[in-house]
């Protein structure tokens, strides 16, 4: 996250290279941003927190909630690459699949009424200025984080 710039060139090449057009509605990354306009940097007193921009994209879940909710199965793994892809062909544009992702990932494309998603052909980080963005192989990194102690599983709660 510290290196983001915010300057949403990721989302610009993702659809310049998928829909021949920049269109960050239906990019399939996204930089949500998170900028403080507190009193300075180091208070993080203003009311988006840190100065951080983040940077969203598919997680290309293991049981992914998109395809389980698509009612056409229009959402599958592609053979090669292990991405689930969104067959345009067969998609009827419901919106079912962004609902029924946890982060809303998947968008429907008003220009073509089919939903569009992360393929994993890896433009954004091709073109990110900054090197913030990579893609590395799938694994569980949350039972990874904490087999290594980073995060627990407990979880404090207020009364």
């Amino acid at each position: 996250r510290a290196r983001c710039s915010g300057c949403q060139r990721c989302e610009m090449m993702c659809t310049l290279k998928n829909d021949g057009a920049a269109q960050q509605s239906i990019a399939r990354v996204r930089v949500w941003d998170n900028y403080n306009f507190g009193s300075g940097v180091d208070t993080n007193d203003g009311i988006y927190g840190n100065c951080q921009f983040t940077v969203q994209s598919c997680k290309q879940c293991a049981d992914p909630q998109c395809a389980k909710y698509c009612p056409v199965h229009a959402i599958s793994a592609d053979e090669e690459t292990g991405a689930r892809v969104v067959d345009e062909e067969v998609c009827i544009g419901c919106g079912m699949c962004s609902a029924a992702c946890p982060w809303g990932m998947p968008q429907v494309n008003a220009q073509t009424g089919t939903s569009t998603k992360c393929v994993s052909c890896g433009r954004c980080a091709e073109q990110c200025p900054n090197g913030a963005i990579k893609f590395i192989d799938w694994e569980d990194i949350a039972q990874k984080a904490i087999d290594e102690g980073v995060v627990s599983t407990t979880t404090m709660v207020e009364a």
